[in-house]
């Protein structure tokens, strides 16, 4: 997984912000929520990163075939 910053031009400056190299094979697209980074791998597992890129934790659940999706639920009724 590769951060990158789009607001720089790809000729003159390095856009690189960080890469976490950690992820295996993935067709999804990241969920961010709080400062948290999800992406789901074929392996079966959601990796958790901080907006910068260090390692939150992994869990293992079966391959996704989509992108994790975050659900805010307001149950204040």
């Amino acid at each position: 997984m590769y951060c990158i910053d789009a607001t720089k031009r790809r000729t003159s400056q390095n856009r690189l912000v960080w890469h976490y190299d950690k992820i295996r094979r993935s067709i999804s697209t990241p969920a961010i929520k709080d400062g948290i980074v999800y992406e789901a791998d074929f392996s079966a597992f959601c990796t958790r990163l901080t907006q910068t890129g260090r390692l939150i934790g992994r869990t293992i659940f079966l391959p996704p075939w989509g992108s994790p999706m975050l659900i805010a639920a307001d149950i204040s009724w």
